[in-house]
């Protein structure tokens, strides 16, 4: 399959990931553009010799597939005051947008598609450290499917086709399962520092269990890897922690409806009885 030509329009945290990537796997990256020719300039950096275009357009003029890595809200408006070319690869990397953003560009005979891997990229270096073995979503038919395909795999990505309008519900799964989490552990932090400990050794102390419980749930499943007092079945220490978030919040709604989710987990490993499963319910559900 003969190499293509990747160019990359905006330079912000998933551009300078996938750039700096796909050029130490031997990809051939053209080039990028950016409103702000120091990001193009930040960006290149990491894969020579490619080079900062002047414009989208010209950019567009150099390369075969074109990653269109800006904000959501600014894709569709970037994309239609280009002029695209047939047979030209177009690929969004948005989470949630759908491939109707990209109208125009096959509106011009371009292929287009999405891929958005899922992985976290509040640090470029960091986020490319846990490229290998993340997953990444594409949507796309055709020649342009395989070279995404082909283009995970030199990254070393676990590729899933994502079916059309599923990208809204893609895109929540991968909240709850990334920064819902920092909320929770936030929660915790305020918790930790009510028991008279410094807020700054809340995570230090608390992160290790956190990854100790998602390496279970990855060798063992879900259900396998509750722990804590609903796995038990009790029923008492459950009760005082419903009063406490009781007293110290607008309510307890959020930390019930928490339970009751790790109660459906804890049913299906098959650990509890009927009976002690009743009595959870009656604490869980009780108003």
């Amino acid at each position: 399959m003969p190499t293509l030509g990747l160019g990359f329009i905006g330079a912000g945290r998933v551009a300078s990931t996938l750039s700096a990537a796909w050029s130490a796997s031997g990809e051939s990256i053209i080039g990028a553009y950016s409103r702000s020719f120091d990001s193009s300039t930040a960006l290149l950096a990491r894969c020579p010799p490619a080079r900062a275009f002047v414009s989208a357009q010209e950019l567009v003029s150099n390369c075969d597939l074109v990653f269109v890595t800006v904000p959501d809200s600014a894709i569709e408006e970037v994309v239609n005051e280009i002029t695209w070319r047939a047979g030209q690869f177009v690929v969004h990397c948005s989470a949630a947008g759908e491939l109707a953003l990209l109208r125009h560009a096959q509106t011009c005979g371009a292929q287009v598609g999405g891929f958005h891997p899922l992985q976290i990229f509040s640090d470029p270096d960091v986020a490319r450290e846990h490229l290998a073995g993340s997953s990444v979503a594409i949507e796309a038919t055709g020649e342009l499917h395989t070279q995404l395909y082909r283009l995970a795999a030199q990254l070393k990505m676990t590729p899933l086709t994502l079916r059309a309008g599923a990208r809204l519900r893609y895109h929540l799964a991968g909240n709850f399962a990334a920064s819902c989490m920092l909320a929770l552990l936030a929660e915790a932090a305020n918790l930790w520092e009510e028991c008279g400990f410094e807020r700054d050794t809340a995570l230090p102390a608390l992160m290790p269990l956190s990854l100790g419980t998602l390496d279970s749930a990855r060798r063992l499943g879900l259900a396998k890897a509750v722990s804590g007092p609903v796995s038990r079945g009790d029923t008492a220490t459950l009760a005082r922690h419903l009063e406490l978030v009781a007293q110290r919040t607008e309510g307890d709604v959020l930390y019930r409806e928490i339970l009751a989710r790790l109660l459906d987990l804890a049913q299906a490993s098959h650990r509890l009885s009927e009976k002690q499963i009743a009595a959870l319910h009656s604490v869980i559900d009780q108003i």
